[in-house]
């Protein structure tokens, strides 16, 4: 009996000391890993994030039936059909009244993303390679949704272009106006919320920064989300239809 006890306590100790050794090199693994660790976590969430806004994104797109208009790749933008919210005059003369037809324009994020890869090519002069990529593609874009209008019932009844954008600095819309208008837009600044949470127009920029995390992470160097503006983007009938011709 003594024998057994005695055994049974040496058993005891050996197996303290075996966990006592594992529970030592777990610790000794956690410690030289841990910065490994939490960075793969923050990866998986952020994975799981951007899929979890992209998938909201896919929702709010049959929600407000914005559609695609051509399967082309070199598409940027998607279309649906508005009223018009206030009076407008463009700078062409067009007066645009409050419940007037308008054609919406939505970009089309997925496509965002691969003009932003692309971009990536060239590495001294990414922010202008995009640019120029960017407006090519737009002015491809509305062209198809010149094409895409024409076969709508609001054909008829439509008045303008209406689109709003929040990728584009507040401070910066000025110094792009002279230039989109020679392309046939008129930009004005509707809101620059900063960090205003209690207004809806902030929550409209959040959500506009979060799809270019979710989509296009590259365009948001050098930005900050303080520093944004919802931007209207406005282009006439009259300008739309000759754009094409």
């Amino acid at each position: 009996m003594i024998e057994a006890e005695s055994m049974a306590c040496r058993d005891i100790t050996v197996n303290c000391r075996n966990s006592k050794h594992t529970l030592l090199r777990l610790c000794e693994f956690l410690k030289r890993n841990a910065l490994e660790l939490l960075k793969s976590s923050v990866g998986v969430l952020g994975l799981m994030a951007r899929a979890g806004i992209r998938c909201l994104d896919r929702l709010l797109v049959r929600v407000y039936r914005i559609q695609t208009i051509t399967e082309d790749p070199l598409c940027i933008l998607k279309a649906s059909y508005s009223r018009a919210r206030e009076e407008v005059v463009l700078s062409d003369g067009t007066h645009i009244l409050a419940g007037d037809s308008l054609i919406e324009i939505h970009l089309w994020n997925e496509r965002m993303s691969a003009i932003g890869s692309s971009a990536q090519a060239g590495a001294s002069g990414t922010g202008l390679v995009w640019a120029v990529r960017f407006l090519r593609r737009l002015m491809v874009s509305l062209c198809y949704v010149r094409e895409w209008a024409q076969g709508q019932s609001e054909w008829a009844r439509f008045v303008a272009v209406h689109g709003t954008f929040g990728f584009i600095p507040a401070d910066q819309v000025e110094l792009l106006v002279a230039s989109a208008r020679r392309l046939g837009f008129d930009l004005r600044l509707r809101k620059a919320p900063g960090l205003r949470f209690w207004t809806s127009a902030f929550w409209s920029q959040l959500w506009a920064w979060w799809l270019m995390w979710a989509y296009n992470p590259t365009s948001r160097q050098g930005k900050r989300l303080r520093d944004m503006g919802l931007v209207d983007v406005w282009m006439s009938r009259a300008t739309l239809i000759g754009l094409c011709v």
